[in-house]
């Protein structure tokens, strides 16, 4: 079934091989049907002034294929795509009808059902719900297979399909970034040290990976947060659901980051900083009220790095694509105070940009793309299996806005993933948080909202005792 909505004719693009990075999520490479864990996909939902029309949500979506090629391109194996356009999608799929919902108990449980479904991977990497929350309200859900991009191009795609409520088009949400994202180059000292750190240390990790000798990070601690890796190889869950933290007023969390700044008189802070420690205390608060002491605990994530995007054989319509790597990052559990744990957390992520980490962890994942699968799935398997968390931090519009011709009042994510999935997204002025979590370990998640809720309430107060401070 085809739309016939666009009068346009554009020629066919010849678009960029997917990275190994997108092989890797695509061709689910850590997946194991034996255990059934989730897929790899982005969901994200919205509450809208009034339902969106179908009609309008076709239009806008066949208008974006024209600028991001991949939503209206299938893929294969081999990371190749070819284009169909807007003819050529079935939208009875990729534009479907949520179901009659009676109350937010009814969302939710929704949210949770799709969260476990896969993207079918015949058809382009997307799909979208439109649907009427009880009181007349519209909802609107996306789901994206995370081989069409990382969280930059989901803000990509957010200022293409989105506008403001005035209807003029979204400005940029991280104007230097995006500037950095836009070179076409790399420091070569970067590249020449990763090189080296990939010959001398990586490589005969991987080799000694394919025997099953020694790893290279120790496991993390067993409690309530993870599971006891020496004894369970596989880390998969076999479903995920989510959980919604209370929002976040994006003003509260910058004051904190000047706060700290002022007091410290060193680097400026980050919100990703006040983010990233704001995450560990949850975690830590978390496993201490199971009953584990977790002052000498050891918890890990992985998180997305972005690199300047390459432009060398890509057609200019296809931005929605970034160039990226996933790299380890410690959790300052042992931090005793929320403070101190932004204070680490501003380390940790520093050390990751002036660090060839990131430029060597996106050398081996370009290298185990290429491998035979069962190669590839051992080494994505043991990654994984020693972090518990993949934390995520998007960008959203600052400024209020429209989608399919209606107001966006608010915007949610979250992530089913192998692991807990953390993921914040900041919209017009306010932070959603949500965690993808496995009900087999998250036994209490209720004490999850609560042990996030005293991590932030902390931090505001001490960050406010810092202020009175320095005006004295």
């Amino acid at each position: 079934m085809s739309s016939g909505n666009s009068n346009s004719v554009i020629p066919v693009p010849k678009l960029q091989r997917m990275s190994g990075f997108e092989r890797i999520m695509r061709n689910k490479t850590i997946y194991d049907p034996n255990v059934g864990q989730p897929p790899v996909v982005i969901t994200g939902w919205g509450v809208l002034s009034a339902p969106a029309d179908r009609a309008r949500a076709i239009a806008d979506l066949s208008e974006l294929m024209k600028s991001s090629t991949r939503w209206g391109s299938v893929s294969d194996s081999n990371g190749h795509w070819t284009y169909l356009g807007p003819e050529g999608l079935d939208w009875t799929y990729h534009v479907d009808q949520a179901p009659a919902f009676k109350n937010q108990s009814d969302v939710d449980a929704f949210i949770n059902e799709v969260l476990n479904q896969e993207v079918d991977l015949d058809k382009p990497l997307w799909k979208a719900y439109l649907g009427t929350l009880p009181g007349g309200k519209g909802f609107c859900m996306f789901r994206i297979n995370h081989a069409m991009g990382d969280g930059l191009a989901i803000d990509s795609f957010l200022r293409k399909i989105c506008t403001c409520t005035d209807g003029s088009k979204l400005p940029e949400s991280n104007p230097a970034l995006e500037r950095y994202l836009a070179q076409n180059r790399k420091p070569w000292y970067m590249k020449f040290v990763a090189g080296l750190y990939f010959g001398m240390l990586y490589v005969p990790i991987i080799f000694r990976m394919l025997w099953k000798t020694s790893p290279f990070y120790a496991f993390e601690t067993n409690c309530p947060w993870t599971n006891d890796r020496r004894r369970k190889k596989w880390f998969g869950a076999a479903s995920v659901k989510f959980i919604a933290m209370p929002p976040i007023d994006l003003s509260v969390v910058k004051d904190i980051k000047n706060s700290l700044s002022q007091s410290d008189g060193k680097k400026p802070y980050t919100v990703n900083d006040v983010l990233y420690g704001l995450t560990t205390g949850a975690a830590k608060r978390y496993c201490e009220a199971q009953g584990t002491n977790m002052d000498h605990g050891i918890l890990r994530s992985l998180t997305a790095v972005g690199f300047p995007r390459s432009t060398a054989g890509k057609d200019s319509r296809d931005d929605f694509v970034n160039s990226m790597a996933i790299a380890p990052l410690s959790m300052p559990v042992k931090a005793k105070t929320a403070l101190d744990r932004v204070r680490q957390s501003q380390k940790i992520n520093n050390e990751l940009k002036t660090t060839p980490l990131s430029y060597v962890t996106r050398m081996i994942t370009n290298v185990m793309s290429n491998l035979p699968g069962c190669v590839r799935h051992g080494l994505a398997t043991d990654l994984y299996a020693k972090h518990s968390t993949v934390y995520s931090n998007v960008a959203g519009p600052a400024a209020a806005s429209s989608i399919f011709g209606q107001k966006l009042e608010t915007m949610e994510g979250t992530f089913s993933n192998f692991v807990h999935q953390v993921l914040y997204i900041s919209y017009n002025g306010t932070i959603s948080a949500t965690f993808a979590y496995d009900p087999a370990l998250i036994k209490d998640p209720e004490c999850l909202r609560t042990s996030f809720i005293a991590e932030f309430e902390e931090l505001k107060k001490t960050s406010k005792e810092l202020n009175d401070k320095s005006r004295d």
